[in-house]
């Protein structure tokens, strides 16, 4: 289960969870550091992606 509070720490205006991903609908302003995303995503067999 996803929290709504957590969701919205993170700049999310929103999120969809589904069985095997959890998409979120960032807004304007993401407190999300890019290159730390960036890092989770080229790692050698990672899961997470962005699309």
């Amino acid at each position: 289960m996803v929290d709504k509070t957590l969701v919205r720490r993170m700049g999310a205006r929103g999120y969809e969870l589904g069985p095997a991903r959890l998409v979120l609908s960032l807004g304007p302003e993401p407190r999300l550091e890019p290159a730390k995303v960036m890092r989770l995503v080229q790692r050698k067999d990672s899961r997470w992606k962005l699309t």
